[in-house]
């Protein structure tokens, strides 16, 4: 049986041990070893990465008391040196610590379970059972469990025997009845768990709630902490010093900032909206007037597709058929018609945009298309205009 050195000293990064046997599987590569300190995936938590020799591990899991490491190739040697991708391992003990940590406030404050744990390169998160967490709530719970932090306590593991299991108050009974590892944060929460942990809070460094969102009739809490809430925090606060620079203001002042200019984008953009609307209007009364049929054709130099489409809806409101718009802004043709008429706008585009290399469609009455080249659209509009 492999030696579990991820447990007895669960400090180790580099050690030197025997390949007990290696075998290969579907493609794929495995070993086993006398003593590993890889951390096989369980518990929530991710397998540890690194190196076997001259080997890159891919994967660790635990099989029939065998811990089984899936490798890109065998090492040219049995005896071999192995190392941990540390920093992997620090940040999968923080957070797996304070996650139990983060559980037990939440179940000494509001009396709230944890259901269940997701330990990802990005993404940290808890699944709790309540409908919802009010933003004071989340104040509360995050103050608390940084104030256990900063106390420093210790966090003891060890194995009772089925006596004193028996009167270890549990945060949550553990599925197995054999072998059943406690982890304690002293004077907070004693949890059944196989993971590695810190060995006093304070190595957690800080821990922060980033949001709450539903989650079917749950709630799921994402949270960072130690050295990724340094580097949350240092990303958020570079941003903020680039966005107070950009507008020239203090961090403090910046959403005021934002805030000021998104209203003036807000009035700015109906403003324009109205003007499209003006010109899209005038130019329909040009159009109109400038034809003896029921049918416009009408090729725009300087309109995008928002005002051609106006035109359209004010052309087609009148007594005009149809009317065959294309426009230089974004390469795009609109063909509709009013209910009087009898042709297929959709199929007849859908029929001849192809061969100009244009794509497009829609319903009976409403099509347009797209086009790369504005020579294409130019001939598509002819081939259609003479078609109409």
């Amino acid at each position: 049986m492999t030696q579990k050195l991820y447990y007895e000293f669960p400090l180790f990064t580099s050690w030197d041990t025997e390949i007990d046997r290696m075998f290969e599987e579907n493609g794929k590569y495995y070993l086993t070893l006398k003593r590993t300190a890889f951390y096989p995936e369980g518990g929530g938590q991710p397998a540890d990465k690194g190196n076997i020799g001259e080997a890159a591990v891919l994967d660790v899991q635990e099989k029939v008391d065998e811990i089984i490491h899936e490798v890109d190739q065998f090492p040219s040697s049995t005896r071999v040196s192995c190392s941990i991708d540390a920093d992997r391992r620090q940040d999968h003990t923080q957070h797996h610590s304070a996650q139990h940590l983060l559980s037990a406030v939440l179940l000494e404050l509001f009396d709230i379970p944890t259901m269940s744990f997701h330990l990802g390169n990005e993404i940290v998160t808890i699944d709790v059972d309540a409908p919802s967490i009010s933003d004071e709530q989340i104040a509360i719970i995050e103050k608390k469990a940084n104030e256990y932090i900063y106390d420093n306590r210790p966090v003891h593991t060890y194995y009772p025997d089925p006596e004193q299991l028996s009167g270890i108050p549990l945060r949550k009974m553990p599925k197995v009845e054999e072998d059943i590892r406690i982890v304690e944060i002293e004077g907070i929460d004693h949890s059944a768990c196989c993971g590695t942990h810190i060995e006093r809070t304070g190595q957690i460094g800080l821990l922060k709630i980033i949001k709450t969102e539903k989650n079917k009739k749950m709630t799921r809490i994402h949270f960072t902490a130690g050295s990724r809430s340094l580097r949350e925090f240092q990303l958020a606060h570079n941003e903020m010093t680039k966005i107070a620079r950009h507008f020239s203001t203090s961090k403090e002042k910046a959403l005021e900032k934002i805030s000021k200019l998104e209203e003036e984008l807000k009035s700015g953009q109906k403003e324009l909206k109205e003007l499209k609307a003006f010109r899209a209007s005038r130019i329909a009364k040009d159009l109109k007037e400038s034809v003896n049929g029921r049918t416009i054709c009408h090729y725009f130099a300087d309109f995008d597709f928002e005002e051609m489409s106006l035109a359209a809806s004010e052309l087609l409101a009148s007594d005009i058929h149809h009317v065959l718009l294309g426009c230089r802004n974004g390469l795009k043709v609109l063909f509709a018609s009013n209910a009087e008429s009898e042709i297929n706008c959709g199929k007849l585009v859908k029929e001849h945009i192809s061969k100009f290399n244009g794509k497009g469609g829609g319903t009976p009455q409403r099509a347009q298309g797209s086009f790369t080249q504005e020579s294409d659209l130019l001939d598509f509009l002819n081939e259609m205009q003479k078609i109409l």
